[in-house]
């Protein structure tokens, strides 16, 4: 997966988007846990999930809050 700097038009908010293929059954399970436990988990050095987009056939575009100090690298 790669993640990517993006600004929400809606309200100018930055925003991390991490962008994950969706290769197999087994990703995409992984993927819906992952997606599950940020839902219901709330800590400071945690990302908060803020929305999913399917941006192709093939990957989903997670939108996370993007977090100041660190890299997207």
């Amino acid at each position: 997966s790669a993640v990517y700097a993006a600004t929400l038009v809606a309200n100018g908010r930055r925003v991390a988007v991490k962008v994950v293929p969706r290769v197999n059954a087994h990703a995409r399970e992984l993927l819906r846990r992952e997606l599950s436990f940020m839902c219901t988990t709330r800590h400071p050095r945690l990302c908060e999930l803020l929305g999913r987009v399917a941006l192709d056939q093939d990957a989903v575009g997670v939108v996370l809050e993007c977090m100041e100090g660190g890299s997207l690298d």
